[in-house]
């Protein structure tokens, strides 16, 4: 007994400090840097991109390395919706760090709505965010050289992701260009990323389907190659209404379109690698 009181009483600094760090990481993990990361989200945003974020609550387990983010709104300047995210969820695997690979297990977005909107056929929301995104970037001469030289060079960092499941999400489209604007939703979006890696001739898989009017339905599967930079599959668009791409057209037009359905099926081969992009489309079956 007592040389276990001794010990105790020689490891018992070792002991304290060890309890200590414990308390201290799982503080710093639990409650310290889910503030901070939604302070610099909300921050981040609103300057590169000037749009307004709230977030509900993020959480991050510093065990598992499991983080969440809960009810995340995003709005433009002009207060009209962008995005919306009942939950995102990321699954990070820190380890694999030690062979210099940034691993993420699982990106899963569930129940996210999206908005874009076309003003003009120069204008839209995506090229309303780039410019946003370009006018806050800093200009500095030498920061852009070595952005150059060092883009010569092989990454130091791999990226892999071994899942990515965007579930039942929905984008609402507005269009002002026709001479009658328009509106409609897409539902559900349901896009799923399986293996991506930025390793040379590593190769993801894809899976995307969107609901679309009508009762129509846009399906495409494939596989993504990063390094070079080349994606090929099949899409297929199913049941599609006529009256979509006739909204563009029926003011130029001297007949009237009333009903009619489209059926095609295109295997796909676009290649991103050299200077000018190759696309190859083949067994094209139209109905």
């Amino acid at each position: 007994m007592q040389s276990a009181k001794n010990t105790f009483l020689k490891y018992r600094s070792l002991l304290i400090w060890v309890v200590g760090i414990l308390v201290l990481y799982t503080l710093i993990g639990f409650f310290i840097l889910p503030w901070v990361a939604e302070k610099q989200l909300v921050k981040t945003l609103q300057q590169r991109l000037g749009v307004q974020v709230s977030v509900e609550r993020i959480q991050f387990n510093p065990y598992t390395f499991e983080a969440t983010v809960d009810n995340l709104q995003l709005t433009t300047e002009q207060d009209e919706p962008l995005a919306a995210s009942e939950k995102l969820y990321l699954n990070l695997q820190p380890l694999h760090l030690v062979r210099l690979t940034l691993r993420l297990e699982e990106i899963s977005l569930a129940d996210t709505t999206l908005h874009f909107r076309r003003y003009s056929t120069t204008d839209n929301t995506l090229t309303r965010l780039a410019d946003n995104w370009a006018a806050s970037a800093k200009e500095d001469a030498s920061e852009d050289e070595a952005n150059q030289s060092s883009e010569k060079d092989e990454s130091l960092f791999t990226l892999e992701i071994a899942a990515v499941n965007y579930t039942e999400g929905e984008i609402h489209y507005r269009d002002e260009v026709p001479k009658e604007p328009f509106e409609t939703v897409l539902r559900p979006v349901n896009i799923q990323l399986q293996d991506f890696s930025t390793e040379a001739s590593q190769t993801a898989n894809i899976d995307l389907e969107i609901g679309l009017e009508n009762d129509a339905k846009l399906s495409a599967g494939g596989n993504l190659t990063m390094s070079p930079l080349q994606v090929a599959g099949q899409v297929t668009l199913d049941n599609f209404s006529l009256q979509t791409p006739y909204r563009y057209f029926k003011g130029q037009l001297p007949v009237e379109l009333n009903s009619g359905r489209f059926k095609q099926k295109t295997a796909y081969d676009i290649n991103l690698a050299g200077d000018a992009t190759k696309i190859d489309l083949s067994e094209v079956d139209i109905e």
